[in-house]
């Protein structure tokens, strides 16, 4: 690879007490707070409530053996790497690993997506924004943060980004999946699509970010192979109802959502187009024309993706660490590198390992990790 490495999908994993620092006076009592024990199983949790409590260590498994996960979880905070709340020790993890620069979502924030009470919720992602800023801030040429956004209040939702674009945040994170009766094809929304077109802030759908939850339940294998759905059918419906047609320079962002379905989804959406389009006229050329135009996608460890990137679009792709979660490809980033991408041509590599991200963030950065 003769460009930078860059991580288009990694997380921060927020300090125990940001909230209940951080957050106005009005909401510290119901801040959300961190308790070392929840039904009967030990460890560090998240509680908000009336979210059920969250395991704290369950974000921090790079690099973890599957089988000592659940060890390694009731550790809690003691056990994950110290560089997802200290950006000194991440610097020094993304140079073990080879990686030159990240995109950063919140960890614990995710869980927060869920909560009920929008004004809390409003004043959580604030903290949080603040704080990331501050993270990101330490070395503002590998760091590059993702804003929380709550967009229960469309109006305070447009203030939020602008206010995080003054603290150099590079984007917006969403709900993956909107409340029923308040999807994105909602004319409500059009302000913040329209803003974030004009701030050139690209708007992302990160799993497990659902306005009702993470979307994984009891049955985790089924409900962790249904987790495309919902940020794919979020997408679509804004794109059937011409919110790409109105706004053609919002980016959007499906986020740790993998891309080897995609060859197949698209493939079906011209499909459905070719049989239905009448029916949808606020769109004035092909669905799939929408998505190759303004959606980008991040994964960590897919060969099936790069395998049909042909039939998906190679310049919508953008390769992603996930540190520090499961999924995360660290400590061994470049060793999955060169398995997914054996074979493909360097200039094609390079822009989904680098070039295409730092395009889309318009982001100046270097090989600074070799």
């Amino acid at each position: 690879m003769s460009g930078p490495v860059l991580s288009a999908d990694s997380h921060t994993l927020e300090p125990g007490d940001l909230w209940q620092t951080r957050m106005s006076a009005t909401f510290r009592d119901r801040a959300p707070r961190i308790i070392h024990e929840a039904n009967g199983q030990p460890g560090d949790f998240i509680v908000c409530e009336p979210l059920r409590p969250f395991p704290v260590g369950s974000l921090g498994l790079a690099g973890v053996d599957p089988k000592d996960a659940a060890g390694f979880i009731r550790r809690g905070y003691a056990a994950c790497r110290p560089g997802g709340w200290d950006p000194v020790e991440r610097i020094k993890d993304m140079d073990l690993d080879g990686v030159d620069g990240e995109v950063l979502y919140p960890g614990l924030g995710m869980y927060l997506y869920a909560i009920p009470d929008h004004a809390l919720q409003q004043d959580a992602f604030r903290a949080y924004n603040d704080w990331a800023a501050e993270y990101a801030s330490y070395n503002p040429d590998r760091l590059f943060g993702i804003a929380a956004v709550s967009l229960a209040d469309v109006d305070q939702a447009v203030r939020e980004m602008t206010r995080a674009r003054d603290l150099g945040m590079k984007g917006v994170l969403i709900w993956a999946n909107p409340p029923a009766g308040r999807r994105y094809d909602h004319e409500m929304y059009e302000p913040f699509w329209a803003e974030a077109e004009r701030l050139e802030m690209p708007v992302s759908m990160h799993i497990l970010t659902g306005s009702t939850g993470t979307g994984l339940g009891p049955n985790i294998i089924v409900d962790y192979l249904n987790l495309p759905r919902e940020i794919s059918t979020s997408i679509l419906e804004m794109i059937v109802s011409g919110v790409l047609e109105r706004h053609p320079r919002l980016t959007l962002i499906s986020a740790e959502n993998d891309i080897g379905w995609l060859a197949h989804y698209l493939m079906r959406l011209d499909h459905a187009y070719d049989r239905w389009s009448m029916r949808y006229p606020a769109m004035k050329m092909p669905a799939v024309e929408y998505w190759r135009r303004q959606v980008f996608s991040t994964f960590q460890d897919d060969v099936p993706g790069i395998r049909t990137r042909d039939l998906i679009g190679g310049d919508t792709l953008m390769w992603a660490s996930d540190y520090p979660h499961g999924d995360a490809t660290w400590p061994y980033s470049r060793q999955a590198l060169e398995k997914n991408f054996a074979g493909v041509p360097d200039d094609e590599r390079d822009k989904i390992t680098g070039g295409t991200m730092a395009r889309v963030y318009k982001l100046k950065v270097g090989a600074g990790a070799r």
